[in-house]
């Protein structure tokens, strides 16, 4: 059985008991303080079972003591409800809503991880509303809340972490949204895509080149990214499908010519680089150029206009 939480999260000392009850008055919410005993069979003295058939998330015993004790149990409070569908008992919302400023206290890492799982939920828009209605949110975000038409874009996005998450940030904009990002912590893969959703949501793109030329941009996010533009109203389902089915090439090495074909031409430098820039341009706008005699009759013909506007 755990003694107490001084620094709300881990307890002072650990001592044994052969009494179940006593075990399980320290857990966090009554669905989670259920035992089986071969002897006797289940041990529910705080009525989770009850609790579990009703779908109600409630804290064992007192729910503000609970919440000192570990804070990071309020995030998991909002989580089980948004992907259980539980309805968090009054008190329990309540002492929450009291506890919130614990979270500060909380390592952000953690915190990332519960608000990643409420997103990535089937349905997470009661949970964040209640959040929001209880200051929780604002505490895990340094004050920001997401819009009601946020809310119900994101909540149609994949649910997938950087998806839901670039979405999730739409109502603010785009210094305060990588300072939300960065003060929780994570990773480089997320953030990039997170900010790539988060500005591919405000992108109007319309056709099959500018479809590419967003696949171009996005890359390996660009199927998230058209998804929040699509639903902010930004493309059409036509654009919608070309970025999602795009076979296209879309980067430099997806070109059927190297670096080194141009170095044979005689071009060096920062020549190449430019060289290739453009020719990734030529097959955004028309992808049949991609075949190497035709990218090196561009380049030809590039340097042949270079020289002739050279000698006048």
């Amino acid at each position: 059985m755990d003694g107490s939480y001084t620094d709300r999260r881990h307890p002072d000392s650990v001592h044994f008991t052969r009494r179940i009850e006593e075990d399980l008055s320290r857990r966090d919410f009554t669905v989670n303080a259920i035992a089986f005993d071969p002897r006797v069979g289940l041990v529910d003295p705080f009525f989770g079972r009850e609790d579990l058939e009703n779908k109600i998330l409630r804290a064992v015993g007192d729910p503000a003591l609970r919440f000192e004790e570990d804070a990071l149990r309020i995030m998991r409070a909002f989580r089980f409800s948004a992907t259980l569908n539980f309805e968090i008992e009054r008190e329990t919302l309540m002492a929450a809503r009291d506890k919130k400023e614990g979270l500060r206290m909380v390592a952000r890492e953690r915190i990332a991880t519960e608000l990643l799982k409420l997103l990535c939920a089937p349905d997470p828009r009661k949970a964040l509303r209640s959040m929001v209605d209880a200051g929780v949110l604002q505490v895990v975000t340094d004050g920001y809340a997401p819009s009601e038409e946020t809310v119900e874009l994101m909540s149609k996005m994949p649910p997938m972490d950087i998806a839901r998450l670039g979405a999730f940030l739409l109502s603010c904009d785009e210094a305060r949204a990588r300072e939300i990002l960065d003060s929780l912590r994570l990773s480089s893969k997320q953030k990039t895509g997170a900010m790539a959703v988060f500005r591919g949501a405000s992108e109007r793109v319309c056709g099959a080149a500018e479809a590419r030329r967003f696949s171009a941009r996005y890359g390996a996010y660009a199927p998230y990214a058209i998804e929040a533009a699509y639903l902010s109203g930004m493309c059409d389902r036509s654009t919608l499908e070309a970025v999602r089915n795009n076979t296209s090439p879309c980067r430099i090495k997806d070109l059927d010519i190297s670096g080194e074909d141009l170095l044979s031409m005689g071009i060096r430098g920062k020549a190449v680089g430019d060289a290739l820039e453009m020719l990734l341009e030529a097959v955004l706008t028309d992808p049949s150029l991609n075949k190497k005699d035709r990218l090196l009759e561009l380049i030809r013909n590039k340097k042949t206009r270079e020289g002739q506007n050279e000698r006048a």
